[in-house]
């Protein structure tokens, strides 16, 4: 445990999570657009950029965006009157971080909705767009790099 105050201390594993939780903020940030009500199909580009130019690979970015992001926004996109114009940032990441906090018993486990699965038939398709988007902008730029 290490002391961060008087009487107030964190274990190593806390401070892995927030440290890697930083690491994943702009990733979050950017995947949360794909749970706005609107056409999601412009912003496609911008957030496969911001993706492929992070250190975390495909399997770590889909990872985040069913079993993190789509937590929090998912229940967006299944209300009347979602919001559109964006995600206050500060917000989804300390709701996020909340959700991953959050210490549940199987039972709460078992009968909680299962957001990722809801969000795999809801955004499923426009992930893979962004996916191959990824992929191709990984492979030009390694590609640019071994020419030089």
């Amino acid at each position: 445990m290490f002391e961060i105050g008087i009487g107030h201390y964190l274990t190593l594993g806390a401070i892995i999570f927030i440290l890697s939780s930083n690491d994943k903020r702009e990733i979050w940030c950017t995947l949360s657009d794909l749970f706005l009500d609107t056409d999601i199909s412009v912003s496609l580009e911008r957030i496969s950029d911001v993706c492929a130019k992070s250190d975390f690979s495909i399997d770590e970015i889909t990872d985040m965006l069913y079993s993190e992001v789509a937590p929090v926004c998912m229940p967006n996109l299944l209300t009347v009157v979602g919001e559109w114009t964006g995600f206050d940032e500060e917000q989804l990441v300390k709701k996020i971080i909340n959700y991953l906090n959050t210490q549940q018993s199987a039972m709460k486990k078992l009968f909680k909705p299962k957001w990722g699965l809801i969000a795999r038939l809801y955004i499923g398709k426009d992930w893979l767009k962004v996916v191959k988007l990824i992929e191709e902008k990984r492979s030009s730029s390694t590609d640019s790099l071994a020419k030089t």
